[in-house]
């Protein structure tokens, strides 16, 4: 297996990129506001928010950055050797250093339970320099409510067409929150125009998504068919096993990740892979310890927990269901992750 790596460009390369000075713009914004930058799948959202982040730490020493996902944090605390927290271990570490009884779960308390615990903060600590956010849409209002009690300055990155949480925040209801300069980043680096055009067919009813150009604004089109269906031709492989084995043998160099709808389908299916077929391979979902996770490729993981990671091939099972209750808008945000070639591959 190899580590999963994280391509990070510098300001200059950034600079000379297709709309650059938007992007630059996002990370060298002052702060006498805070910032609000949001765009679709693939726009450049996480490494623009990493970035400033950075660019932060030079200006102040009381900078945090925090992300939705658990998976994201750990590739890139990996890849970064910054501490990159979740929501709930950024709360549990605000509990800890004013020696409460810890909670992890932020999203399990009362918005006055939250506003007391910052206050309590800022009352022994003072306010902390600056946050920075990625995913902003799936963390709740209650939160942006409350986090100008705690941070000076809030910059806060994501999408609301990627909102997959019954309790996420809309853009409308951040900018009513934290009154941000606003910026918009409009391309897509990742998706060839046929992957993007197959991400599309998940999410009919969104008209922002449905108007996105699929040509002249996306990366040029590589050689081949970058986008592969198996519905019950996948039959001559006897299972999908055998299938994914064969994907993988045809992209050794590439990072390869797997997404699959279930924690217990995601088990079933690594057994298979480790015990059938002999691939080493890593995998991620909420009740492996953290200690246990690899982040190598071929990577297996759920729809959910991908949200801010990339692959060079992507491999989406999608159940073929009576009544299908995975929303279109996982299935959506699996399908971006693609750079390369996506497979679909519909199971019973």
């Amino acid at each position: 297996m190899e580590a999963l790596s994280l391509d990070l460009p510098n300001e200059e390369c950034i600079e000379s990129s297709p709309k650059g000075y938007t992007m630059l713009a996002a990370i060298r914004k002052d702060t006498s506001q805070n910032l609000l930058v949001t765009w679709c799948p693939g726009s450049g959202k996480t490494i623009i928010a990493i970035r400033r982040f950075q660019r932060l730490l030079d200006q102040w020493k009381n900078v945090y950055m925090l992300v939705y996902n658990k998976l994201l944090s750990m590739h890139l605390e990996s890849s970064l050797q910054e501490e990159i927290r979740t929501l709930d271990s950024f709360y549990g570490h605000i509990n800890y250093k004013l020696e409460q009884e810890l909670n992890w779960y932020i999203s399990e308390l009362s918005e006055d339970e939250i506003k007391k615990t910052f206050e309590a903060y800022v009352e022994k600590f003072g306010k902390i320099d600056a946050v920075v956010i990625d995913e902003w849409q799936d963390f709740p209002e209650k939160i942006y409510r409350n986090l100008q009690i705690l941070f000076n300055h809030i910059s806060v990155f994501g999408d609301d067409l990627q909102r997959i949480n019954e309790n996420s925040s809309s853009s409308e209801q951040i900018e009513e929150n934290l009154d941000p300069f606003r910026i918009e980043f409009n391309r897509n680096f990742r998706n060839t125009p046929e992957i993007w055009e197959t991400c599309k067919q998940f999410v009919p009813m969104s008209e922002r998504v449905q108007s996105r150009a699929t040509s002249d604004d996306l990366i040029s089109a590589l050689e081949g068919e970058q986008v592969l269906k198996f519905n019950d031709d996948w039959a001559e492989y006897k299972e999908p096993l055998w299938l994914v084995m064969n994907i993988l043998d045809r992209h050794k160099d590439d990072e390869i990740g797997i997404f699959i709808n279930t924690i217990k389908n995601i088990d079933d299916f690594s057994f298979q892979l480790w015990k059938v077929g002999e691939v080493e391979h890593a995998k991620y979902h909420s009740k492996i310890p953290d200690e246990e996770v690899q982040l190598a490729s071929p990577f297996i993981t759920t729809y959910k927990s991908l949200k801010g990671m990339e692959f060079d091939v992507a491999i989406l099972f999608i159940p073929i269901l009576k009544k299908n209750t995975f929303p279109k808008k996982e299935k959506f945000v699996a399908a971006t992750r693609a750079k390369k070639k996506l497979y679909v591959i519909y199971t019973n």
